[in-house]
């Protein structure tokens, strides 16, 4: 090792010390930031203030290399920063008992992501594939009498889960329904279960998107109140608002229709860049590279989901009939 490069790597590493100490004092300022938001009652993820900071940031830097990884390095920092304002938040407490039927990957994230963050939950997991023990999962007779109950199973097999509680469920349990279509599963619980109480939502994130639930600011949740208590209701609320979550409040019917040319569209078109064989070349662009990496994470979702949400949404063949439409026309416009 030549002398010149030892001595440019020594001051490297002293660069790397002052970085982590500038970084350090960043994230100290941030968590006054998250106990003043604390105190105002303001949101912790702020996208205006985050775009112009990277504005400011590619202003300023000078370096090419450098301005083309600026943003991905600031999302980190981001992200990073608003967990730690998170910490200063108080952590969500109200005594409730939670059932969930089903540990698959998103089954996981909410007995995870409940267990960690929800004060004062005793919760119950049923998972026909698990042991019961009584200790990490219980018989579905235990589960389904908790005062809030997640079926977190796959849409086709909603009616069949809803049939075997007919005989379990209790008198003050809410059913809270986290299926990616709306007017199917709850059409099922009122003829199913008709007396039981029922509240409609889309978890718009998964284990991916929140990095295995460490970060829900800024991610979305569709929500309806069916016929829960209204108070009941507003602690669920508060529980992810709490976490960074945006709740979107509307009706199972306008959540398929608009689901239907957004999830349902981008997984429909997954599925054919699937078909096709699609995949990245030696000659991509930067937005065809974005395009294969999202490719790549709508198909890694089950064929059953994606069956599903063609088939139990009433709006996705209006949406696919309005696709095949669009795509005539266009090989028209090029005759």
């Amino acid at each position: 090792m030549t002398d010149d490069l030892n001595a440019y790597r020594q001051k490297i590493d002293k660069i790397d010390v002052e970085i982590i100490k500038l970084l350090e004092s960043r994230f100290e300022i941030s968590g006054k930031i998250g106990k003043a938001k604390t105190i105002a009652n303001e949101k912790i993820f702020v996208p205006e203030r985050e775009k112009l900071i990277l504005k400011t940031l590619k202003a300023k830097t000078k370096n090419p290399f450098l301005a083309r990884g600026i943003e991905k390095i600031y999302r980190e920092i981001f992200t990073a920063s608003r967990n730690s304002q998170k910490i200063c938040r108080e952590k969500f407490h109200h005594p409730i008992s939670i059932g969930i039927i089903g540990h698959g990957n998103f089954g996981e994230l909410l007995a995870r992501t409940l267990e960690k963050y929800w004060g004062g939950a005793e919760i119950k997991i049923f998972e026909p594939r698990k042991k019961i023990d009584g200790e990490n999962f219980f018989a579905l007779k235990d589960v389904a009498s908790q005062e809030l109950l997640f079926p977190c199973v796959p849409i086709s097999v909603i009616p069949k889960v809803l049939e075997s509680l007919r005989d379990y469920i209790s008198d003050k349990t809410t059913i809270v329904d986290v299926c990616s279509v709306k007017i199917f599963p709850i059409e099922c619980a009122k003829k199913i279960l008709p007396q039981t109480r029922l509240i409609a939502t889309h978890p718009m994130y998964g284990p991916d998107s929140t990095f295995d639930g460490t970060d829900f600011c800024g991610r979305k949740m569709a929500i309806y109140n069916i016929s829960a208590d209204k108070k009941l209701y507003e602690i669920y609320k508060k529980f992810w608002k709490n976490l960074g979550v945006e709740m979107v409040e509307m009706t199972p019917n306008r959540h398929d229709e608009l689901s239907a040319f957004s999830q349902a569209y981008i997984h429909f078109i997954g599925k054919i860049g699937e078909k096709m064989n699609i995949k990245e070349t030696s000659i991509d662009t930067k937005s065809f590279s974005f395009f294969c990496n999202a490719l790549t994470m709508m198909n890694s979702d089950s064929e059953e989901l994606f069956r599903d949400m063609m088939t139990k949404n009433p709006y996705a063949k209006t949406m696919r009939k309005e696709f095949q439409r669009t795509l005539n026309q266009i090989e028209s416009d090029l005759k």
